[in-house]
Formats: structure tokens, sequence, C-alpha cells
């Protein structure tokens, strides 16, 4: 897994590359909570070339998002590829984040 960050005004952008399984989530993990630390409140994941998420990445979506929501904050989805959508369609992940097609989308929502 690879995370690729950015900065556009003020919402920081995430690109991850690769799988987010169960090794991988807990690096993943760490560096959205030191993001969160420093400062960023407004996060963009672009999974666009994330190619798979286990439970374990799930669970850090939402552990985030707990977090975020404390400093009302939001982190929010763009890009995803077709298995990841589907991913997403059946755990009903879009019950509770915003998910986008573009990142532009994304980008504009905040």
């Amino acid at each position: 897994m690879e995370i690729m960050d950015y900065k556009k005004d003020d919402i920081l952008i995430l690109g991850v590359k690769g799988n987010l399984d169960e090794i991988t989530s807990e690096t993943f993990q760490e560096k959205l909570i030191e993001f969160i630390e420093n400062g960023e409140h407004k996060i963009i994941l672009d999974c666009s070339k994330l190619e798979y998420v286990s439970s374990g990445g799930i669970r850090v979506f939402y552990l985030v998002a707990n977090l975020l929501d404390d400093k009302n904050g939001k982190i929010v989805f763009s890009s995803l590829n077709p298995n990841i959508k589907k991913l997403f369609d059946i755990v009903e992940m879009e019950d509770d984040f915003e998910i986008f097609s573009e990142l532009d989308e994304a980008i504009r929502k905040f």
C-alpha cells in the first residue's frame, strides 16, 4: 500500500494505492491519526488506485470518521473503482459516508 498526500486549500487529499488489508490497515490508521492530530479535519480519500479493502480497512474508515466528528471534521471518498464500489454497496457505507464519483466533486463538497 502506498499513500500519496497533498493539500488543496484546507483539504487533505489522500491517494491510496494497492491493498488496504489486515496488515496495511494498521499503518494506514497510524498515518491518518497523525494527520488528524496535526490539525487536518477535512480529508478526501481518493480511491481510484485502491484495489482491495478488508474488514480491517473498513474499521479504520469508521474510527477516523468518529475522530473527525469529534473535531467537527469529515472524511469523504472519491473515485471508487468498481470492486471497491461493490464492497461499499454491500456494507452500505453510503449510509454513513459521502461518496463521490469524481475527486473534483468531493473537493467542491467542502
